[in-house]
């Protein structure tokens, strides 16, 4: 069974035929600590591979495969009691061949299913993919259904967010939102730094924009602002067309006061 956009998902099923080998020693693991795990009949051993987007393989309990492409890092979201060691190079090549992306670390280990994590794209066997969409109906959660909903245009605006870094805007992207940094140009003064802020705080309320909390946009240099959008805003607007024009108002609103107030 395949979510998601048509061409993501048949490459994410061309990374499945190239697996056999992880998928024979990750199930070796999963034998290993069977005892161990309370839930053994919903563990699996997932493969997290930090890309241009997340892309994560699970090996499940049965044997069967399902690579997926999210817009987390399950391990990030959820611990995972053992971790997995595994041949970095062999997914790295095969990454580079289907996906062009480079494969900078792996992370291993077993999980309790279901992932929660949003899937932009999903492939997996038939039967336990129904199972989840369905129990995911019921509680009213979005994690595999959340890639039904996403098309090309969508999921080429997520790429085109994640860690997106020009014009004195910072983005990324993640299942709590789109979150957004606004920089100092150059030519801005640092003692002027504080004026601008303000003029973007402005701007940002006029917008209806919230403040990110976002701990990785921190590390962004002459920061005057950051603001988050919701996940919701990929299928109304391009969100870096709408930080554009923040950028812009705040920048005009800014000259405009300076001129003014004949502050050079």
């Amino acid at each position: 069974m395949k979510l998601g956009p048509k061409e993501v998902c048949e490459k994410l099923s061309r990374i499945l035929e190239n697996v056999e080998d992880l998928r024979e020693k990750s199930r070796e693991f999963l034998q290993a600590y069977k005892d161990r795990i309370s839930s053994s009949h919903k563990a699996a051993v997932v493969h997290s591979i930090p890309s241009n987007l997340q892309i994560v393989i699970a090996v499940l309990g049965d044997g069967n495969l399902l690579a997926g492409m999210t817009l987390s890092d399950p391990f990030v979201k959820s611990p995972s009691p053992y971790r997995m060691t595994v041949d970095i190079q062999n997914i790295s090549k095969i990454i580079g061949e289907v996906f062009g992306w480079p494969v900078p670390s792996v992370k291993s280990g077993i999980f309790e299913l279901p992932l929660k994590v949003k899937f932009l794209a999903i492939v997996g066997p038939d039967k336990w993919m129904k199972k989840e969409i369905f129990q995911e109906k019921i509680k009213g959660s979005e994690n595999i259904c959340f890639a039904e909903k996403v098309n090309d245009v969508v999921f080429n605006r997520i790429l085109d967010l994640k860690n997106h870094a020009s014009e004195n805007i910072y983005t990324s992207v993640d299942d709590d939102g789109i979150h957004i940094a606004f920089t100092a140009p150059d030519y801005v003064d640092d003692d002027k730094i504080p004026l601008l802020s303000e003029m973007a705080k402005v701007i940002k309320s006029r917008m209806k924009l919230s403040t990110s909390r976002f701990s990785k946009l921190s590390k962004q240099g002459r920061i005057i602002a950051t603001a988050t959008l919701p996940l919701e805003e990929l299928w109304k607007v391009n969100p870096l067309e709408k930080a554009t024009n923040m950028m812009r108002r705040t920048l005009n609103g800014y000259e405009a006061f300076l001129k003014g107030a004949g502050i050079g």
